[in-house]
């Protein structure tokens, strides 16, 4: 029995050595002709780069710049003479992909051609192979008649971080298309142009929204921190993507907005949710996510927490007084959260963003809501903890000692950028026989946010 206990291990690792090496067998059977048939692929790609016909030579190009780009980068960029401009084009593409720094005078020297096209991508290499020697080649094209040979030498000295030429971008700060003040503001930015902040923070009262947003990235970008007041403010910004970055650059500036901004900026995305039922009246609080009437809350206020009987209607005002009735309901299987669809939205809607990591334990929450069926009332407190659920399912609930009471109930809770970190849910009275207060708690944005967008 011993002999045979000792002879089985052995057995087994004979086997499993038996099976590895069949199937390294195999694997070397089925790479030797795919090996085989790349390099016969290559090869003629090579032969097909002096085609007669210039879709088989930019064809060519293409599958090296897949199978082979660096071995055969030499012969690619013999192609940059060629006398197709398509096949000129591809080749550009395909140095600028490899990063092939060594041709950069080769693509400097297209910038003399007569095909826009082909100097735009000469440009487009010129700074994804970082060749900042070259940005002097480029910058007299920051005054071309041709949009489209601005807009890139632009964007091309921006990427190239030749500050020199920061001050003949400055002018088209002011032109009357947006993209080319767009396209300025992120030039500046990349090169750090400090000195020009001023110009800049004119742009954060441009009338499109884009370049207001582009104004407020390129001063984090530059970390012009005197500007972080005005940007603050923009949390009032009728247009939701541009408050989205604002926070993003109010911390990289290290700037921290009062309770009072937070109120000013978030209160008309805050909703009072009026539930009638055959047994009486529910209150409690949501907040809009989105421009399209969608408002989150708890199940449990849709709900009227089921002591009220059937519910006949609810109701959703906002501050500035409109009224507006639910189209639909959708409630979470798991968790107290249900997301209400309203009937004819507002046009503009203000709404909040959902902040995308944890708050951490000490940090200053503000939440908004109708305690006791005071309107659109303000408390603040910390976060006490973050919580896993009974479950054992991570980061669901925020402790907090900031006060929840009836009616604030799928509130918001803030940061102090506007950001949803939770919403406000329950409150612990007592433990056992034994009356608590500050034991609050509310469901993490990590948690709302994948039931509300999915992810």
């Amino acid at each position: 029995m011993e002999a045979k206990r000792l002879h089985r291990p052995c057995f087994r690792s004979i086997v499993l050595f038996a099976g590895a090496l069949a199937l390294a067998h195999f694997a070397l059977a089925q790479a030797r002709p795919q090996s085989a048939d790349s390099q016969i692929k290559i090869e003629r790609a090579v032969r097909d780069l002096n085609d007669a016909d210039p879709r088989v030579r930019g064809g060519a190009i293409v599958l090296l710049s897949d199978l082979a780009p660096q071995q055969h980068a030499p012969e690619i960029a013999a192609r940059l003479s060629d006398d197709d401009a398509d096949v000129v084009e591809t080749a550009l593409d395909a140095l600028a992909d490899m990063g092939a720094k060594q041709y950069a005078a080769q693509f400097a020297n297209l910038l003399g051609s007569s095909n826009s096209l082909i100097e735009i991508k000469a440009m487009r290499a010129l700074a994804e192979t970082g060749a900042a020697e070259y940005a002097s080649r480029i910058a007299p094209f920051l005054h071309s008649g041709n949009k489209d040979l601005r807009d890139e030498a632009v964007y091309c000295v921006g990427r190239l971080h030749a500050k020199q030429y920061a001050s003949a971008i400055v002018p088209l700060l002011k032109d009357g298309d947006r993209e080319v003040r767009s396209n300025a503001l992120k030039a500046l930015a990349a090169m750090d142009a400090r000195q020009y902040a001023a110009q800049i923070a004119a742009l954060l009262n441009d009338a499109e929204p884009v370049v207001r947003s582009d104004a407020v990235y390129a001063l984090s970008e530059i970390s012009a921190k005197e500007y972080a007041p005005a940007i603050a403010r923009m949390l009032l910004d009728e247009q939701g993507y541009v408050r989205e970055g604002i926070a993003t650059a109010l911390k990289k500036l290290n700037y921290l907005p009062s309770a009072s901004d937070v109120f000013q900026s978030a209160s008309d995305a805050v909703v009072k949710i009026v539930v009638k039922c055959t047994q009486g009246t529910g209150l409690g609080a949501g907040f809009a996510i989105g421009s399209d009437g969608r408002i989150l809350t708890n199940k449990h206020v849709v709900e009227a927490g089921g002591e009220l009987g059937s519910v006949l209607s609810i109701t959703v005002y906002f501050l500035n007084g409109g009224v507006y009735q639910v189209r639909s309901v959708r409630k979470d299987p798991h968790y107290d959260l249900a997301l209400i669809q309203l009937e004819n939205p507002p046009r503009l809607m203000r709404y909040l963003h959902f902040e995308e990591s944890l708050p951490l334990v000490g940090d200053e929450l503000i939440m908004i809501g109708h305690p006791a069926g005071l309107d659109w009332s303000l408390s603040e407190g910390k976060v006490s903890q973050i919580r896993s659920d009974d479950n054992g399912v991570k980061d669901v609930w925020i402790q907090t000692d900031g006060a929840i009471n009836q009616g604030n109930s799928g509130g918001p809770m803030l940061n102090r950028y506007s950001q949803i970190v939770g919403i406000s849910t329950s409150k612990m009275e007592k433990l056992g026989d034994h009356p608590v207060s500050g034991l609050n708690f509310g469901i993490s944005a990590l948690i709302a946010r994948k039931f509300a967008l999915g992810y």
